[in-house]
C-alpha cells in the first residue's frame, strides 16, 4: 500500500467565552455584582485522519487490494444557561444570575469531584476488549466453513447415539425413547396434580424430554440439511475471492444522582461500543476438488470435530469457547487459505453531562434549574491486520449471555436431568 496520510479538522468549531454573573440585592436596594466569571463553553472537535491512495479507482478496478487505516472522532461540547435564585432565610438578601455562562459550572467550582467522573467506559474496559476478541473469533470461524460444518455434524451423531439403547435401529429406537420420555412427562404432571409433590419428577421428565428431542431428533435433521446445503454450494465454492464477517455491540449506562457538598447533581453517563470484523480470502483447494472435501473429511477439520464429540464439550464451550479457538487456529494456519485483507472497524459512542438540580445550604432557600454541561461524541476507526492466536485465547464468559432461548434451555435441562435422577446420564 502506497499513499500519504491526511488529517482534516475543517469542521471543528472553537468553544466561545461566556460571562457568568450573579447579582445581589440587599434590602431591596440597587443590585450589585456578587460573582463574575468567564466560562469557555460549546465547540466541536472534529478530526479525521486516513491514508490517501493516488489513482485509487483505477488500481482497485485492476484488482489491487487496499487495507487502509482510518480514524474519525467527533466531540460536541455543550453547556450554558440555567437559572440561579437564592433567598436568605433571615436577611432580606437575594442572589440571582444574569447573562450567559453555566449555572452547573459555577456550582461545580474549580473541578468535578471523583463521584462525578465518567465511568461507563472505564469500568467495562475488559468486557469491551472481550467483545472485540469475540467478534474477531466469530468471523475467522466463518472462513471456508461449508465442508467443516458437515464433518462436525457427522461426528455430532455421537450425541444422537448416546440417547439410544440400540443404535442400529435408529429411527425406531429413538421414537420409542422419545415416547417413553413424553409418557414420563405426562405421568409426572398427573402425579404432581394428584399429590402436590411431583415437582422433582416433573422437572426430570421435562429435562429428559427436551434433551431427547434436541439431541436425538434435531441433530440428524441438521446433518441432512447441511449435507444438502453443501451439495447446493458445491459450484459456488471456488478459488475466487470470498468475504466473511461478524459484528456485535454492548451498551453501558451508569447514569446516577450524586450529592456533593450542598449541591445535588444528575449525571448522564452512557456509552455504546460496537465492533465489526472482516476477512477477504481465497481457498486454493475448493470444496469440489476432492471426495474428502465433499464430506468435510479434511485433516484440518478433525481437531475441532474430535473436541465436539467429547462428552459434555458443548457445556464447557459455554464457559470457555474451546471449540471456536481450535477452529480459528486451524483456519489461520491452513496453507490452502490465503487471506487477502482483514481487520475490524470500531465505533464508540458516548454521552456524558452533569446538571445541578438542587442545593440544600441551610441559610438560604434555593431555586435552581441547572444547564446540562458535558459532551457527546463518537469514534469510528478501521484497524487493518490479521489477528494472532493471542487474540483468540479462551476466556471465561457468562454461559447465559448472548445465547438463544433453546441454547440456554439445553444447559438448564442438562443440569436438571442430572440433579434429579438417581442415575445421572450425560447427554
Amino acid at each position: 500500500m502506497t499513499g500519504f496520510s491526511r488529517v482534516r479538522q475543517d469542521r471543528s468549531i472553537s468553544p466561545q467565552p461566556q460571562t457568568f454573573i450573579i447579582m445581589n440585592s440587599l434590602n431591596g436596594g440597587t443590585p450589585t455584582i456578587a460573582v463574575s466569571d468567564t466560562h469557555i463553553l460549546g465547540g466541536i472537535d472534529d478530526v479525521c485522519s486516513d491514508v490517501v491512495i493516488p489513482g485509487f479507482a483505477a488500481k482497485s478496478a485492476a484488482g489491487q487490494i487496499f487495507n487502509n487505516p482510518f480514524l474519525h472522532t467527533v466531540t460536541e461540547m455543550y453547556g450554558g444557561g440555567g437559572s440561579y435564585y437564592a433567598r436568605h432565610n433571615t436577611i432580606n438578601s437575594i442572589y440571582y444570575n444574569i447573562g450567559g455562562g453555566s449555572v452547573t459550572k459555577y456550582c461545580l467550582g474549580a473541578g468535578s469531584p471523583v463521584s462525578l467522573i465518567a465511568t461507563a467506559y472505564k469500568d467495562n474496559v475488559e468486557e469491551i476488549q472481550n467483545l472485540r476478541n469475540n467478534v474477531l473469533l466469530l468471523a475467522v470461524n466463518k472462513i471456508d466453513t461449508t465442508s467443516t460444518s458437515v464433518l462436525e455434524d457427522l461426528l455430532e451423531f455421537k450425541s444422537t447415539i448416546d440417547t439410544m439403547s440400540h443404535p442400529i435401529a435408529t429411527v425406531y429406537d429413538l421414537s420409542r425413547k422419545y415416547r417413553r420420555a413424553a409418557l414420563q412427562l405426562y405421568n409426572a404432571r398427573r402425579s404432581g396434580k394428584r399429590t402436590g409433590r411431583g415437582e422433582r419428577t416433573l422437572g426430570h421428565a421435562l429435562a429428559t424430554t427436551w434433551l431427547t428431542a434436541r439431541f436425538g431428533f434435531a441433530q440428524p435433521c441438521y446433518t441432512l440439511m447441511n449435507l444438502h446445503q453443501a451439495y447446493l454450494e458445491r459450484d459456488r465454492d471456488s478459488p475466487t475471492r470470498r468475504r466473511v464477517g461478524a459484528g456485535d455491540f454492548l451498551t453501558f449506562d451508569n447514569s446516577r444522582s450524586v450529592t456533593e457538598g450542598y449541591y445535588q447533581y444528575q449525571v448522564t453517563d452512557k456509552c455504546r461500543q460496537s465492533f465489526n470484523s472482516w476477512y477477504l480470502y481465497t481457498a486454493k483447494k475448493p470444496f469440489t476438488d476432492t471426495f474428502s472435501g465433499h464430506l468435510g473429511l479434511r485433516l484440518k477439520d478433525v481437531p475441532k470435530g474430535i473436541w465436539q464429540v467429547m462428552p459434555s464439550s458443548w457445556v464447557v464451550d459455554r464457559f470457555v469457547d474451546i471449540s471456536s479457538f481450535i477452529g480459528a487456529g486451524m483456519k489461520l494456519s491452513d496453507p490452502t487459505i490465503k487471506i487477502l485483507s482483514s481487520g475490524y472497524t470500531y465505533k464508540g459512542e458516548y454521552t456524558y453531562d452533569i446538571q445541578v438540580v438542587g442545593c440544600s445550604y441551610p441559610e438560604f432557600t434555593y431555586t435552581i434549574t441547572g444547564d446540562k454541561l458535558g459532551s457527546t461524541g463518537y469514534s469510528l476507526q478501521r484497524v487493518p491486520g490479521t489477528p494472532t492466536f493471542s487474540d483468540f485465547l479462551p476466556r471465561f464468559k457468562n454461559p447465559i449471555k448472548g445465547k438463544s432461548f433453546s441454547q440456554n434451555l439445553d444447559l438448564l435441562s442438562k443440569a436438571v436431568a442430572n440433579l434429579t435422577s438417581s442415575a445421572p446420564r450425560v447427554y
